[in-house]
């Protein structure tokens, strides 16, 4: 969309600029679930790590 802006195709300068705004937030907001996507698998992990080996440490 910007080259398209660039090289006049795209006449409303102004609707080019929100519509690569738009996607950049997109961009921003899908890094950002991925990011929380995988801190979470991590605690889930942890968690059941936990709840192992408290369950091996009542048997003894």
């Amino acid at each position: 969309m910007v080259t398209m802006a660039l090289l006049f195709l795209v006449q409303p300068i102004w609707l080019a600029a929100f519509v690569s705004f738009l996607g950049c937030v997109a961009t921003m907001l899908g890094v950002f679930q991925l990011f929380d996507l995988t801190k979470n698998a991590d605690a889930t992990d942890k968690i059941s790590r936990d709840a192992i080996d408290r369950a091996l440490k009542s048997q003894n």
